[in-house]
Formats: C-alpha cells, sequence, structure tokens
C-alpha cells in the first residue's frame, strides 16, 4: 500500500497513526506529498479532490477521506480493533472522532484566514471558528480524557485534534485542566510521538 501523506496535516496524521497501531505501517510506502506543491498533479489523480491523505492500495484502490481510510485499516486485521464492535461503542467512538475532526477543520480554517493579508481578514469567522474550537474541546467526555482508555479511533482524533491546535494555534489554551494532563500523557504514546509534526 501507499499513503499519500504530509507531517503537517493532522487528517493524514490519524491514518499513519492507524497504520502504526495496526501493525502495518512498515508494510507501507508513506509517500510525502503537498496538494499545492510539485504532487498535486499525483494527488488529484488519486483523489479528485486533491487533498491528502490517500491509501492506495495494492490493486490500485484509491481511499479518502481520513474517515474512510482509517475503516478500511481497521478491517485488514481483527487485532487491536480501532472501532468497536459493539453498536454503542462503536457509535461513541465514531462521534468522538466526528468532534475531533470538526476541530481539525476549524483549526485549519483558522490557519488559513491568518495567513491572509490582516485587512483581509474575518475577526468575524476567527472568532467564530474559535469558538466552535473550544466549544469542542470542551464536550469530550470526561471518560475519553482518561489515560486508560481505550486507544481507538476516537482517541486517534482527539491526538490529532489536540496536537494540531497545539502546532498551528498555540495561541489557543486548552480549556480545562484535564485535557492539559490527558494530552501531557498520550503525546508520549509512541504512535503519536512517532508522528507529530515538525517543530520548526
Amino acid at each position: 500500500m501507499q499513503l499519500y501523506y504530509s507531517n503537517t496535516s493532522p487528517f493524514a496524521r490519524k491514518t499513519l497513526i492507524a497504520l502504526i497501531e495496526k501493525g502495518l505501517a512498515a508494510k507501507t510506502e508513506i509517500i510525502s506529498l503537498s496538494p499545492v506543491g510539485e504532487g498535486a498533479a499525483q494527488i488529484q489523480k488519486a483523489n479528485p479532490l486533491g487533498k491528502i491523505p490517500v491509501l492506495v492500495t495494492k490493486d490500485g484502490l484509491s481511499i479518502y477521506d481520513s474517515p474512510l481510510i482509517c475503516e478500511y485499516v481497521d478491517g485488514l486485521s481483527a487485532e487491536n480493533r480501532l472501532i468497536p464492535l459493539d453498536a454503542q461503542s462503536r457509535l461513541e467512538a465514531l462521534q468522538t472522532q466526528a468532534l475531533a475532526d470538526g476541530i481539525m477543520d476549524a483549526a485549519f480554517s483558522m490557519v488559513m484566514e491568518k495567513r491572509r493579508i490582516p485587512i483581509e481578514q474575518s475577526a468575524a469567522w476567527l472568532e467564530r471558528w474559535r469558538g466552535a474550537i473550544l466549544r469542542s474541546m470542551g464536550a469530550i467526555s470526561e471518560p475519553r480524557l482518561d489515560p486508560a482508555h481505550p486507544f481507538d479511533i476516537g482517541q486517534i482524533a482527539i491526538a490529532c485534534a489536540l496536537g494540531y491546535v497545539e502546532f498551528r494555534l498555540p495561541e489557543i489554551a486548552f480549556p480545562k485542566a484535564e485535557i492539559i494532563d490527558f494530552w501531557a500523557e498520550l503525546s508520549q504514546r509512541p504512535s503519536v510521538a512517532q508522528t507529530a509534526p515538525p517543530k520548526d
């Protein structure tokens, strides 16, 4: 398999963590590409949306976006399930993933808006996205902030969301001490630490 990847994308990070946790990273060729750089044409050929991540299977099937990639990867092996089989647990894990993905979406929108020249930036939209990030962080359930919680797709998505906010929007403080403590421990998990974005 091949994974079209960027080390600054939280969505790509989510898929790589899933591959690591499933023991499949060593069997996957990780190809670093930029959707706005020289790799744009290659990405667009695999994904008409022109976005990463994209997983290309050994049969040449292109799979996108990150939730579908993670579900596909999880289905390749019954070991170390990332998406629970029990209906209620599955729903809770996938809803947590959706919440965390929303944090990433809002954070990415803020980052893009802040790259515009100041006179063209929308203070209203920046505040709206900031509010969405903080509300969503506050909505992470207490059991999810327990380091002993099974490391499923919900935990993976939370890790990527918190990591991206810390990386790109350090001015946004985590809204409660439980999240700070949780992230301090979760960020040391091997699959999370190995996929951390560059510090520079």
